[in-house]
């Protein structure tokens, strides 16, 4: 029996198991509750002055305000804890009550902010009691202690401000130089607070030049539009990116650019749903109604969206030039996908073919998501398809201009004569080959990575290049595809596709370096140089070209 065996003998035998021994506690140092409790930790932070920033409109039930708290660093090592937690209250008929609302803020000069939405008591009785009282609470992970706010009285008088078309505030008057008088100057920030509403729910354009507290061309093209979509009842929360339906619209015809109560109203409205303007986001493997129609999924489950917006991003792709050689088929596959990063990709350098032109349109794709058709690249596209803009074609990788010269090298048959340009790719490897009609697909791979400036493998074996550089998983222009046939292999680069089969440029395919279509179903790596990092989509090829096997290959 094992050692092992032998420490659980007793387990099941009654008579050999017994009780540890009891320990002598009065041997034992006994342990107080004061030596239990842990060592508190001094504050380094205090909070103070906790206060409700009123809306340029006015305090109001059930809309947002702007909460404040004085924060001050007692040891410079808490500068970088930053995060204050607050927390709203509000006292009606005589109960106190936690309104559930949670927000964190960040000390900026000396003070943390956030916004809150002034949510009615849960028990508040309009005929019983109009008035409420808010506060709320303010911690930090390291502050002294809680610290509840200044009380604040609701109901507050109201102070409604239309705003239109060239309409100003303070921010206004002090940027342009403007009169703080007149029908068109409106006191204190109500434009400028209405310019970074419309950028949160997605009208407006991030930036000091929009929120500059002018009612401009810009404010005013960002109000009409968010009228013309409250209008209708598609929603979009900023968490889900599906649209959903509204049980009310805007009580509006039409937009007309004025933010009078009921626009004001129905902005503060998408503020607290967290709507954002319907600018679905589309991912990979999604479809929509014309996906439907052709086989792709089903209607109504989460990866459908109503409507044909994957085909308008498959034009649009096919329109910058990426998605060529697919079906508009409104699947958002693999071969869209590629196609969309490789225009994401273009669009973060800012440069693209116009007129065959390499142009800079002015401005570089930030922020966005690699390979998801978000808001962000969906507004950039389209500004590139309005400016008629493609994505400029990749270089050639060095190696495959170095291997499409090579292209006509050939064995020589019969006698004793071998061709020199062979026993050159030979070379390269351990086994330096001293004729043509040894098996050279390796060495034809080494000498062409060698003359681009790599160190290849050194091996006359196929598969050896499968531990080469990186593996990207999936054929991409240029890659080294290396095939495994069992006891053999063979190794080329990928240099298009036609149909489901791969182009690959190798040498030893059919005695000679040439093009030739394989079956993919025996490539095991599709390998690049570590330092490689471009990403180029397959073109299908429009030539003919002979279809090759293992046989062609010896």
């Amino acid at each position: 029996m094992s050692e092992t065996a032998n420490l659980w003998a007793d387990i099941d035998d009654a008579g050999y198991w017994h009780k540890p021994e009891a320990e002598d506690d009065s041997k034992k140092t006994a342990i107080t509750d004061e030596d239990a409790k842990p060592e508190p930790k001094p504050p380094l932070v205090k909070l103070s002055s906790g206060t409700f920033l009123e809306p340029s409109m006015g305090f109001e039930y059930n809309k947002q305000c702007r909460v404040r708290i004085k924060v001050d660093y007692l040891d410079e090592s808490a500068k970088n804890m930053k995060k204050v937690n607050f927390s709203l209250f509000s006292k009606y008929l005589g109960k106190t009550e936690n309104l559930n609302v949670s927000k964190d803020g960040y000390e900026q000069d000396g003070y943390a902010e956030a916004d809150v939405i002034l949510y009615y008591p849960s028990a508040y009785d309009e005929e019983k009691d109009k008035n409420a009282v808010y506060f709320f609470r303010s911690t930090h992970c390291r502050g002294e202690k809680a610290v509840d706010s200044m009380e604040l009285n609701m109901p507050q008088p109201l102070h409604f401000v239309e705003l239109k078309k060239d309409d100003y505030d303070e921010n206004g008057a002090d940027k342009y130089n403007k009169e703080k008088d007149g029908d068109n100057y409106k006191e204190k920030q109500v434009v400028t607070e209405l310019q970074k509403n419309l950028v949160t729910l997605g009208f407006l354009a991030d930036g000091d030049d929009v929120t500059d507290g002018y009612f401009g061309d810009k404010t005013d093209k960002a109000v009409r539009n968010f009228q013309d979509c409250a209008i209708k009842t598609d929603r979009m929360r900023r968490s889900k990116g599906k649209i959903e339906k509204a049980d009310k619209a805007l009580d509006q015809s039409e937009p007309d650019g004025i933010v009078g109560k009921k626009t004001a109203d129905e902005i503060d409205l998408w503020l607290r749903k967290d709507w954002v303007k319907p600018q679905i986001t589309l991912r990979h493997g999604e479809y929509d109604d014309s996906g439907v129609q052709n086989g792709k999924g089903k209607s109504g489950t989460d990866d459908h969206h109503k409507g044909t917006p994957v085909v308008k991003a498959q034009e649009n792709l096919q329109k910058v030039e990426v998605y060529t050689g697919y079906a508009v088929d409104g699947w958002f596959h693999d071969h869209m996908y590629d196609a969309l990063k490789q225009f994401q990709e273009a669009a973060g350098k800012g440069e693209f073919l116009i007129d065959n032109v390499l142009t800079d349109i002015g401005e570089k794709l930030t922020g966005y998501v690699k390979g998801s058709y978000c808001p962000k690249t969906q507004a950039y596209m389209e500004k590139v398809v309005e400016k008629k803009g493609v994505v400029p074609k990749p270089s050639k990788p060095k190696w495959i201009e170095i291997a499409e010269k090579e292209i006509g090298q050939k064995e020589i048959k019969g006698g004793d004569k071998d061709n020199p340009r062979i026993i050159e790719y030979h070379s390269t490897t351990t086994l330096k080959a001293k004729h043509d009609e040894v098996y050279w697909c390796s060495a034809f791979v080494n000498w062409v990575m060698t003359q681009a400036g790599y160190k290849g493998t050194n091996s006359a074996v196929a598969k050896s290049w499968k531990n080469w550089g990186k593996n990207v998983n999936k054929p991409i222009y240029g890659a080294i595809a290396v095939f495994d046939f069992g006891n053999s292999g063979h190794v080329g680069f990928v240099v298009g596709k036609k149909g489901k089969k791969l182009l690959i440029l190798g040498g030893n395919q059919s005695d000679q370096v040439m093009k030739s279509l394989f079956k993919t179903d025996k490539i095991v790596a599709y390998i690049v140089p570590s330092d490689y990092n471009d990403e180029v989509s397959l073109e299908e090829a429009n030539e003919q070209f002979t279809e090759a096997n293992f046989q062609t290959t010896r």
